[in-house]
């Protein structure tokens, strides 16, 4: 059976992608999300304050210091789940 992603790990996808600064086509790739899909996560991520749009030429998308803490906190999160399950 495939297993299939939550948010949390689409967003941390997104937000890893856009570390260094991307273009929308390569976060869809890096996610793998179609471009509607794309659309509605990155217009959260935007309003949370975790990606913000520079406008260059192309406009690239950039994670924030506040993303950047939700990547960390999300990734103490998984490996404390994953120490957790293996002590059950």
């Amino acid at each position: 059976m495939e297993k299939h992603r939550g948010w949390a790990d689409i967003v941390s996808d997104i937000l890893t992608s856009a570390l260094n600064g991307t273009r929308r086509t390569r976060l869809m790739y890096s996610a793998n999300l179609n471009s509607r899909r794309m659309e509605k996560y990155l217009g959260c991520l935007m309003e949370l304050g975790l990606v913000e749009a520079r406008n260059n030429s192309p406009v690239t998308y950039v994670t924030t210091d506040k993303g950047r803490e939700w990547l960390r906190s999300y990734e103490k999160i998984k490996i404390g789940l994953f120490v957790e399950g293996e002590a059950s």
